[in-house]
């Protein structure tokens, strides 16, 4: 199962589901569904995708080689999902619109851009990874 996780403020938003579709991804709410049903989901994700935001805090009940990408204005020097992914055993990576890291007050969760040719090569490498890993019987990460 690939999931989106729906809390982003993105613009172009289109596009990016587009891009989210040609990949299986579907969307979802968590803050719509219960505590059951968020363990249920989480820990049934292969791919999870989705803007920085409390419902990452559902990476505890991950599988391990659950593959993870947040989406991010800036880049997070010392993340509290970084530390749940590796405890876990998921793979997580960040997809940010800059570099650098935060400048004084600004909003980590203010409105971002998602450069979506870079999230389809990461997606693409993604699949290519599954198809890999279930060819070979779940030896191949």
């Amino acid at each position: 199962t690939q999931i989106v996780v729906y809390a982003l403020i993105v613009s172009g938003l289109y596009q990016l589901l587009l891009v989210l579709a040609q990949h299986g991804f579907v969307s979802i709410a968590p803050e719509t569904l219960s505590v059951f049903e968020q363990i249920a989901l989480f820990s049934g994700a292969e791919v999870l995708i989705g803007g920085s935001g409390a419902a990452f805090t559902n990476l505890a009940f991950c599988s391990p080689g659950c593959r993870v990408v947040i989406l991010a204005k800036y880049p997070l020097q010392a993340s509290f999902f970084t530390a749940y992914a590796r405890h876990v055993g998921t793979d997580l990576a960040y997809l940010t619109e800059k570099d650098g890291g935060v400048d004084g007050m600004e909003d980590l969760h203010e409105a971002f851009e998602v450069d979506t040719l870079r999230l389809d090569a990461m997606l693409t490498q993604m699949d290519a990874a599954l198809v890999r890993r279930d060819t070979d019987g779940g030896q191949t990460a």
